[in-house]
């Protein structure tokens, strides 16, 4: 509950990573992480090999302000919605 008059700061994910709980994933995917201290998590194929993983990460690593985390992360739509 935000006090009245305070006005909430939505910081994006990039910036802030939030605390995710993870879940159990079937066996023919994984989570990769964006960022360090497994931050940031995306799930990918666990059929890729290392070369396409490091690959696809280093994309994903370059456009990460277009993944959404949380509502936050989400450009141009009210968090109240």
């Amino acid at each position: 509950e935000i006090p009245p008059g305070v006005t909430k700061v939505n910081i994006p994910s990039v910036l802030k990573p939030p605390t995710l709980e993870l879940k159990q994933l079937p066996s023919h995917l994984k989570y990769a992480y964006l960022e360090t201290s497994q931050q940031l998590p995306v799930i990918i194929s666990a059929a890729l090999s290392e070369e396409q993983e490091t690959c696809l990460l280093s994309l994903l690593k370059r456009h990460k302000k277009a993944i959404a985390w949380q509502m936050a992360d989400i450009k141009g739509i009210s968090p109240a919605i």
